[in-house]
């Protein structure tokens, strides 16, 4: 089994409380999540991009189309070419950032990030992000600290990497988390009238 080389867990608690405290109120979460496969020995990658409110899926951008195209009932709620726009730009800076990482490897790697925001009927709102390589080397860090797990020049490149917190990627990051709630907020209303799908 692969197992994965990064794992990052930023957590930020805006106000409120914990979830777990309050089991009879009903929240909603808002996912961004990212999914890369690269395969550095024929040049071949894929990027996707995806949102989903709770189980329901609002879009799926990818690289092939370069389009992020709006689920069953969500056609809507945005404009679709700047979502367009704003995911190429995020492919094409995500992409810069992990080519050297990526090419460390001799076979295939997969990056997932994810950008999620809840909101809760007792004010508690979270926002945290995480992202994982899966690979053969292990390294874990958070917000405040990089640990390293193993002594391979490897784990070098990869610190270095994770310490770029200035970088246009990251503002655009920034920018999704910032929208995350008003974005949900605003989605709240669309998703109450689509019809659920049993066991999704």
């Amino acid at each position: 089994m692969v197992q994965p080389l990064v794992t990052a867990i930023f957590l930020i608690l805006l106000s409120g409380t914990i979830m777990s405290q309050y089991p009879g109120y009903r929240c909603y979460k808002l996912t961004y999540k990212d999914t890369i496969f690269s395969e550095p020995k024929t040049g071949h990658y894929s990027f996707k991009n995806e949102a989903y409110v709770d189980d329901q899926t609002v879009y799926i951008y990818d690289n092939s189309s370069e389009r992020a195209v709006p689920q069953p009932g969500w056609q809507h709620v945005e404009n679709w070419d700047e979502v367009s726009q704003f995911q190429k730009k995020r492919e094409d800076l995500i992409m810069k950032n992990l080519q050297e990482l990526m090419n460390s490897n001799e076979g295939t790697s997969t990056y997932t990030h994810s950008i999620t925001c809840f909101i809760c009927p007792y004010k508690y709102i979270a926002v945290y992000r995480i992202f994982n390589i899966y690979g053969e080397k292990f390294i874990k860090t958070n917000k405040n600290m990089l640990a390293q797990a193993s002594q391979d020049p490897t784990d070098e490149m990869i610190t270095e990497k994770l310490k770029q917190d200035k970088d246009a990627l990251n503002q655009l990051n920034a920018y999704l988390e910032k929208r995350c709630h008003t974005t949900l907020q605003r989605y709240k209303s669309y998703y109450a009238r689509l019809p659920r799908v049993r066991g999704t």
